[in-house]
């Protein structure tokens, strides 16, 4: 594991919001349990000095986490100059002998998410086995079921979500959206090591900070998820967006 303390450095990087600046510190590791170990790196949000009594500083929302890597692999993939943090991760990357420009996939998996042991390896093969596959999403099943009311009522809208409107999608693979507590995305094209994830056109899109109106607040706020899916749609229509029961 890590420590972690207040005089750890924070680095610089654009950042969406009102300031349009965050800092953050990079941790990274081997941790190892028994014969098994996990290289990690792990990115916590700092803010600027004008936030230190806040109670939450450097709390930009889930987009702006999104965006962190994503834009450390636009310009990693558009030879463009790197912010702070970028380096930070960079050299954390390299440090754990994980080239940043071969990672090929990205699993978001949210925190209170319970994976299957074999749903990570399943979902890999499946967008090894086709090139024109961009992304594809797990089932996600309510692990309470019985806690309360609203957990019993929750079955129903995964149910009708995935196993009837994802999988009726799937079949012309254009799952309208991916959700972010079980989704696998293809960062580049392995034909032409052409970014996909990381292009401009996704990067640029998803990354605007001129949101001002409910309808804008409702799709890059409340619905960023639907919002990367739209963008993956509309730049790369000739990529399947796949369901994976």
């Amino acid at each position: 594991g890590f420590k972690v303390s207040r005089k750890d450095p924070g680095y610089a990087y654009k950042s969406i919001g009102a300031t349009g600046e965050n800092r953050a510190s990079v941790y990274s590791g081997v941790y190892t349990v028994g014969q098994k170990s996990l290289k990690y790196m792990v990115i916590i949000k700092r803010g600027t000095p004008e936030e230190k009594d806040s109670p939450r500083p450097g709390n930009r929302g889930k987009r702006d986490s999104q965006l962190i890597l994503m834009g450390m692999l636009n310009r990693l993939h558009m030879d463009r100059r790197p912010c702070e943090l970028d380096e930070a991760m960079v050299k954390a990357l390299n440090d754990l002998e994980i080239p940043p420009t071969e990672i090929e996939y990205l699993m978001a998996i949210d925190a209170d998410t319970r994976v299957s042991k074999l749903s990570i390896s399943y979902m890999h093969r499946y967008l090894q086995a086709n090139n024109r596959i961009l992304a594809c999403c797990g089932e996600t099943k309510v692990d309470n079921k019985t806690a309360s009311w609203v957990t019993m009522s929750q079955i129903y809208e995964y149910f009708a979500s995935h196993a009837l409107k994802k999988s009726f999608q799937s079949i012309f693979g254009c799952v309208t959206c991916l959700p972010g507590c079980f989704t696998m995305l293809r960062i580049y094209c392995p034909d032409d090591m052409r970014p996909l994830l990381s292009s401009d056109n996704v990067f640029q899109a998803y990354s605007r900070n001129d949101i001002e109106s409910l309808h804008d607040k409702n799709l890059f706020h409340l619905g960023e998820d639907r919002m990367l899916t739209t963008l993956l749609l509309k730049y790369f229509p000739e990529y399947r967006l796949n369901f994976v029961p």
